[in-house]
């Protein structure tokens, strides 16, 4: 599995956003609460990611894109930010990405990309806060 390559920035504060997607299914009932049950114990997460790029970096972020993970299609390792902070994970881009010409040379790149399997604390460990 590809990394992303070390000459991209981290990603822009400015813009990110967590969504975890639903890992229910709710049935409505004719009588009485409805019934929900779990589809899955891993969904992906989505992020809303922006990368303020210049040149130099914007030509071998489409150039990686393109070759090494095939238009986003295959799966890549990302530093992600969330509770447990700063955290190598796959990820994949579920759409192209945009780009905005910020400056002269300066282009921001946003994308919405998946995370396989966000990080969180195990049970244990969110016991032992608990306690």
């Amino acid at each position: 599995m590809a990394n992303i390559p070390s000459i991209i920035p981290a990603c822009a504060v400015d813009g990110y956003k967590i969504s975890p997607q639903n890992a229910t299914v709710r049935t409505e009932m004719e009588t009485g609460p409805a019934r929900q049950r779990r589809l899955s114990a891993s969904m992906p997460t989505q992020l809303s990611v922006k990368w303020i790029m210049q040149r130099l970096e914007f030509k071998v972020f489409e150039a990686w894109f393109k070759h090494t993970i095939f238009d986003g299609t295959a799966w890549f390792v990302m530093e992600v930010d969330n509770g447990m902070g700063m955290t190598e994970t796959d990820c994949r881009f579920v759409g192209p990405y945009t780009v905005e010409l910020a400056a002269k040379g300066i282009y921001n790149v946003s994308a919405t990309v998946e995370v396989r399997n966000m990080p969180v604390m195990t049970p244990e460990e969110l016991g032992a806060y608990l306690d």
